[in-house]
């Protein structure tokens, strides 16, 4: 089972991939990115795109790290000469790499903000937001604790702190 979801996710990150690198080679060559400035040896540098690039660079979120890492490697086995380089560091830090021209593809585990959004515009660079997975969480509560429902809201009061006893949430009154 475990095989079949990391398969999946390969699969969907090399779907997206494709797509980014599709969509990269059929902008105009004259608007600047980040994946222009990289060059090769037959294309001048201030017309390259990511899909003739002969490198890649990718940073930002650890949680999506391992996927890129794989997604990386799968690419560079099918694209002889292609290089993809892919470090993490967190979203914020891709994110801002992003924004710096520093790397063309920026995985984060959030979306971005509105200021780094207004940032990225600023400096001639349009982000565009590809959702590849969802995180999700499952919440355990001690079998002895009698608290056996929560809402997001309720969990979201716990996770910042505006709800510290459990008594708040319907079971004893106890610090969480």
């Amino acid at each position: 089972m475990t095989n079949k979801l990391k398969t999946y996710a390969i699969l969907t990150l090399l779907i997206i991939g494709f797509v980014f690198l599709a969509g990269c080679a059929g902008k105009n060559s004259e608007s600047s990115s980040p994946a222009q400035e990289t060059s090769s040896e037959e294309i001048p540098a201030e017309k390259t795109t990511v899909s003739e690039a002969q490198s890649i660079t990718l940073k930002g979120s650890d949680t999506v790290l391992p996927l890129a890492q794989a997604e990386a490697e799968e690419f560079m086995a099918e694209n002889s000469g292609k290089s993809v380089t892919v470090t993490g560091g967190g979203s914020g830090v891709g994110i801002a790499a992003l924004i710096d021209g520093e790397v063309n593809i920026a995985p984060a585990s959030r979306e971005m903000t509105d200021d780094e959004i207004k940032s990225a515009e600023a400096k001639g660079i349009n982000p565009v937001e590809t959702t590849i997975a969802y995180d999700g969480i499952t919440v355990i509560v001690n079998p002895s604790n009698s608290v056996s429902n929560l809402t997001f809201d309720q969990l979201r009061g716990i996770y910042n702190g505006s709800i510290s006893n459990w008594k708040e949430v319907g079971g004893a009154d106890a610090q969480i």
